[in-house]
């Protein structure tokens, strides 16, 4: 890879789908969004290819547009996955946005920290009872207070972020309580997912909150063997 730094000095600009590759002897140099337009300006799911001479790079300039929660880009889109961290003040906004245009929302909760397979598999299918899966993560706090000393291992922005890059999950928001009971009363969920390492739908916390308001619970098959306390485990051995 030719690390040198030139000045670049447009000579043509070519709008592609980042779906039709690299062009020949280019190379991508993505550029983070919004760079240099003003917070919030919204862009189109294109790329504009600043095409130098053949010895010089590509400049890749990303014009994206965030999604609304529940929406799935048509093309292939970087996303600034931060974007997806909501806090718990713009909380009843989103869920307004959501609820407005008729999407079904999921919520799930847990500490997630240290995210393996059985998480992932986990949330995919959570995703698809549903048009927007939102995550609630235990704060650090919370999750030192529920699994003792030495945990969490990532910290609670760590974990949001992780957690936000992935593509089934449309939302992720902090909570510092025991339980999720009062971010369910927020969030009012159509669905409540849990694993399936619950006994009954009645053993998970917000059950009779969800029941009130016409949604339901859902307990997702786990995938066995596949949890963070046997991986601290298995790495203390």
């Amino acid at each position: 890879m030719n690390l040198r730094l030139r000045t670049l000095v447009p000579q043509k600009v070519v709008t592609t789908n980042i779906a039709q590759g690299i062009p020949a002897g280019g190379r991508f140099h993505p550029l983070p969004g919004g760079e240099g337009r003003g917070e919030g300006e919204r862009k189109s799911n294109q790329f504009t290819l600043h095409k130098q001479d053949e010895e010089a790079p590509v400049r890749l300039e990303s014009r994206q547009s965030h999604c609304q929660p529940g929406e799935t880009p048509s093309n292939i889109v970087p996303v600034n996955f931060r974007d997806k961290i909501i806090s718990r003040e713009n909380l009843p906004a989103w869920r307004a946005a959501l609820r407005a245009r008729g999407k079904k929302l999921v919520v799930t909760n847990g500490c997630f920290d240290i995210l393996h397979l059985g998480h992932v598999r986990y949330l995919e299918s959570s995703r698809r009872l549903g048009d927007a899966l939102i995550v609630g993560i235990n704060t650090d706090a919370s999750v030192h207070r529920l699994k003792g000393p030495g945990r969490p291992l990532q910290s609670e922005l760590d974990r949001a972020q992780i957690l936000a890059s992935l593509s089934c999950v449309d939302a992720v928001v902090l909570f510092d309580e025991d339980t999720p009971k009062a971010l369910i009363q927020a969030l009012r969920p159509d669905v409540l997912t849990k694993g399936a390492d619950y006994k009954t739908k009645r053993a998970v916390v917000g059950w009779d909150l969800v029941r009130k308001w016409g949604g339901r619970v859902e307990l997702v098959p786990l995938v066995e063997g596949r949890s963070t306390t046997g991986l601290v485990r298995r790495a203390q051995e």
